[in-house]
C-alpha cells in the first residue's frame, strides 16, 4: 500500500512538472525576445547618437571653413597684438600722478603700462603646409598682466565666441590654445590683475 502510495505521489509530481514546462518554455521566450527587442532599441538609439554626431562635425567642420575662408591672414598682428590692457589701473595712476607728481611707484607703473613692455608679442615658428592651409605655432615672447574684462576680450578674440556682452573682433582665424599659463597677482589693492602666457596653434588658408 506504501509503495503504490509513493508511486502515485512520483507519478503526480512527474505531471505537475510536465505541466510546467511548456510554461517555462514560453517564459524563457519571453525573456529571450525582451532581451533581443532591447539590444535592438539600445542599437538604434546609438546609430540615431552616431548620426546626431556626425551631422554635428559636419557642420562645425563647415563653419570652420567659412570661418578661415574670410579670416584675416594679419589677425595677430592687427587685432591680438595691439590690444590695450589694464585701461582702468592707467586712468586711475594718471589721475593720482596730478597730485602726486613726484611719486616715483605711480611713475614707474604708469611707464610700464604705457610704454609697450605689457603688449602681447608673439614669436611665430615651426610654419607647415597641409593642403591648402598653413598651420604655425605662435609664442609669446613675455608675460602680460591682464584684467578680468581683458581676459575675457582676449578668449573672445582667440576662440572666436562671445562671452557674456564680450564679443569677439574682427575675422579670426582657426586659432587653437596649445598653452595657456594663468596667475593671479598678490595686490595690495582691490585691483584684480592676471599675469597671462600663451602659446597658440594658428591655421589658415594659403590663396594662392
Amino acid at each position: 500500500m506504501i509503495k503504490k502510495y509513493k508511486a502515485y505521489l512520483v507519478h503526480h509530481y512527474s505531471l505537475v512538472a510536465y505541466g510546467l514546462i511548456p510554461c517555462l518554455l514560453a517564459l524563457f521566450g519571453h525573456l529571450s525576445s525582451e532581451k533581443k527587442l532591447s539590444q535592438q532599441i539600445d542599437e538604434a538609439l546609438y546609430l540615431k547618437e552616431k548620426e546626431n554626431l556626425a551631422d554635428k562635425k559636419a557642420k562645425l567642420q563647415e563653419a570652420l571653413n567659412a570661418q578661415m575662408k574670410s579670416a584675416s591672414a594679419d589677425y595677430l598682428e592687427t587685432v591680438i597684438e595691439p590690444m590695450q590692457f589694464l585701461r582702468s589701473e592707467t586712468q586711475k595712476i594718471s589721475a593720482m600722478l596730478h597730485g602726486s607728481p613726484e611719486n616715483k611707484a605711480y611713475q614707474t607703473r604708469l611707464q610700464f603700462l604705457q610704454n609697450g613692455q605689457n603688449t602681447l608679442r608673439f614669436r611665430q615658428q615651426n610654419f607647415q603646409r597641409i593642403g591648402n592651409q598653413q598651420e604655425m605655432e605662435a609664442k609669446q615672447i613675455h608675460p602680460v598682466e591682464l584684467s578680468r574684462e581683458d581676459l575675457k576680450q582676449l578668449l573672445a578674440n582667440i576662440e572666436n565666441i562671445t562671452l557674456g556682452d564680450t564679443k569677439p573682433e574682427g575675422n579670426p582665424p582657426n586659432l587653437l590654445i596649445k598653452n595657456f599659463e594663468l596667475i593671479k597677482k598678490p595686490l595690495p589693492t582691490s585691483e584684480e590683475v592676471f599675469l597671462v602666457n600663451l602659446e597658440l596653434i594658428k591655421r589658415e588658408i594659403i590663396h594662392e
